[in-house]
């Protein structure tokens, strides 16, 4: 997720006042020679020789100092010794999608294209696809069909993950296979696993499920450490 520096306070240009400094009575002290006042005065006369040789510079070079020094200096409403703005971006809302729609991803960091995801299906049921398996624990299995397919032009290997998918109802969390949904998918459908590493190009589809309390809600794409969500499918 720059502001401009003003002129200093008082304004108008400093002007140096000649002095003689007399030989100290004997016993006296003699004075300090305050160092940094003069090298002060010595170096506001250097910046501004060099700021009037940067005003014949082109409009592009101009542009660009400006912005660097702008970013150096303090604004008015935040003092010189004041700690720097560390807080977190609000995270953005995710995409909010229907069955069968395709989220697209791109890399943030250089904004290059990963891939897309598709949420292709939902099967609702309240038997286990296996023959020796229980029934839902809260209610309803809903079975998942997902497809994802990496961008030709990412050809870093692109990580699909089944973990990285959830099914949120009224606002309550459950992963893939939770309660009984382990055996919610039959035996083709539990080897169709998303996770995976795609090359550039290349396509994977897979089965999920959750066992959860309401025919109604929401399959969620959450793929960053951080774990805000960037895609929900609603069904």
């Amino acid at each position: 997720m720059a502001t401009s520096a003003g002129p200093p306070a008082g304004g108008g240009e400093a002007s140096a006042v000649a002095s003689v400094t007399l030989p100290p009575p004997p016993g006296m002290r003699r004075p300090r020679t305050w160092v940094l006042l003069a090298s002060g005065v010595f170096a506001g006369v250097v910046v501004a020789a060099v700021a009037g040789c940067a005003s014949t510079g082109t409009s592009a070079s101009t542009a660009a100092a400006s912005t660097a020094a702008n970013s150096a200096a303090p604004s008015a409403s935040q003092p010189a010794n004041s700690p720097a703005d560390t807080s977190s971006p609000a995270p953005s809302s995710p995409d909010m999608l229907a069955l069968g729609q395709t989220e697209t991803l791109v890399d943030p960091s250089n904004n290059a294209p990963l891939g897309t995801v598709t949420v292709e299906s939902v099967t609702m049921t309240t038997r286990p696809g296996q023959s020796f398996g229980d029934r839902p624990a809260n209610g309803f299995f809903v079975a998942v069909h997902v497809k994802a397919t990496a961008d030709p032009s990412n050809t870093d290997g692109w990580d699909i993950a089944e973990p990285e998918f959830y099914d949120l109802v009224r606002g309550t969390h459950y992963d893939p296979g939770n309660g009984n949904a382990i055996t919610a998918l039959t035996d083709a459908q539990s080897a169709a696993d998303i996770t995976t590493v795609l090359a550039a190009g290349e396509s994977a589809r897979g089965w999920m499920a959750f066992d959860v309390p309401s025919r109604h809600g929401y399959i969620v794409y959450a793929p960053n450490s951080n774990g805000q969500p960037v895609a929900e499918w609603k069904y």
